[in-house]
């Protein structure tokens, strides 16, 4: 986890960026620590993100990664703690974003 950290020059990393760069799967990490949040702080590293780690990520990738956690969590829905602490694309804002929008 340190080494992707010092290899990306970031305190915060994502799941997807771990699981890009990293040696081992991130899923031993989740196992024991129960969320991404929690094994970043394991680490020693950022639990949130900066304003510049957020890119525009579209309606569909989205979607897609709340389908790919509702899966892994074997839920046909997800809270959005559910989604923050499973998500792979660093997109909690865009989420509450979407959700309110479907609400109102």
């Amino acid at each position: 986890m340190m080494r992707v950290s010092q290899m990306l020059h970031k305190s915060y990393i994502s799941r997807s960026e771990y699981e890009e760069n990293g040696k081992y799967s991130a899923m031993p990490f989740l196992c024991r620590f129960g969320s991404w949040i929690n094994t970043l702080s394991a680490a020693g590293l950022e639990t949130q993100r900066t304003k510049t780690d957020f890119t525009r990520i579209s309606d569909h990738s989205l979607i897609e990664d709340m389908k790919r956690v509702s899966k892994i969590l074997r839920k046909e829905s997800i809270s959005t703690k559910d989604y923050s602490e499973n998500e792979n694309i660093g997109c909690k804002r865009y989420y509450q974003d979407l959700v309110h929008g479907m609400t109102h």
